[in-house]
């Protein structure tokens, strides 16, 4: 810069004339000190204004503000997608115990101690010995079905059990003790919906969503009459559960 140049521009700040050659020192101490932002005091005013801005020259702090509404918005929408895809994860899980095939059948359910030609009383224990049945350790019971082939069509009550329970006393009322009613898995009624085949009759319940454990895989049935059934010789009634397993 020439002389006259920088006594203009002097003029211009209000500096005018020359400063001291003595009081250039003031300025920095050593070389790279100004770069590294130490200034010493100086009898000859100036002006520094330090300011970080956009690209534009519009002040940061706007666009800031605005950047963070936009980041708690977009925080809020992704919160809602996210609820919406558990919902949506725990209604296929649930689609999917709903719509699974069969996996475990139970064996033919046969009660034991049921008398030949013996007419029941609603209420009545059919059969003595809880008879145990093997199934998965833990699981759902989907379904069960009754085969009457007495031609019945009477309701019965299938009662489960997670251990071995005393016996009953066929053809008489159907009783337990406090314990054993702590043993009570659930009670699975078969009363309406028989489907007639003129010789016998079946019942089928479905979407029971009976949920168990049972202990070393076996479960307990015992039967109870609802009705004043007379079961035939030979015709005893025969049951089966359909499980779905954990």
């Amino acid at each position: 810069m020439s002389n006259e140049v920088q006594e203009r521009w002097r003029e211009l700040v209000g500096v005018k004339g020359r400063p001291d050659p003595n009081s250039l020192a003031d300025f920095s101490g050593s070389s790279g000190d100004r770069e590294r932002g130490k200034f010493r005091s100086s009898k000859w005013p100036r002006l520094y204004t330090s300011a970080v801005v956009n690209d534009d020259g519009t002040p940061i702090a706007g666009d800031t503000n605005a950047l963070l509404a936009g980041v708690i918005e977009s925080l809020g929408s992704l919160a809602n997608v996210a609820n919406s895809l558990l919902r949506a994860t725990e209604l296929i899980e649930a689609l999917k115990v709903l719509a699974s095939p069969i996996i475990f059948e139970t064996d033919p359910i046969m009660l034991v101690g049921i008398g030949a030609a013996s007419v029941y009383a609603g209420l009545d224990a059919m059969g003595t010995t809880a008879v145990r049945i093997a199934v998965p350790p833990s699981g759902v019971i989907q379904g069960a079905v009754y085969y009457d082939r007495d031609d019945e069509g009477l309701p019965v009550n299938l009662w489960l059990f997670d251990d071995d329970v005393a016996d009953q006393t066929d053809n008489s009322a159907f009783a337990m003790t406090d314990g054993d009613l702590l043993r009570v898995i659930d009670v699975i009624e078969f009363s309406s919906g028989f489907l007639d085949a003129t010789n016998g009759q079946v019942l089928i319940g479905s979407n029971l969503q009976i949920p168990y454990r049972a202990r070393e895989g076996y479960i307990w049935c015992q039967l109870q009459a609802m009705g004043a059934l007379n079961i035939a010789a030979g015709a005893d009634p025969i049951f089966k559960l359909r499980i779905q397993p954990s």
